[in-house]
């Protein structure tokens, strides 16, 4: 299987995202907040930078 990263959209979501959420969840805030269609050809790679002290 080829896979062609040009028929691709990419977005980093800056900012805390609970990955213990379903993927509807998920999806709710890339179509709310993100104002985005979460269902086409797009990759999201949320990111945090919290860290635990414990």
């Amino acid at each position: 299987m080829d896979i062609k990263l040009d028929d691709y959209e990419f977005y980093i979501r800056p900012g805390v995202t609970d990955m213990r959420k379903a993927s509807t969840s998920l999806a709710y805030i890339v179509q709310n907040e993100m104002q985005l269609q979460p269902f086409t050809n797009m990759s999201f790679a949320p990111f945090c930078t919290i860290y635990s002290s414990t």
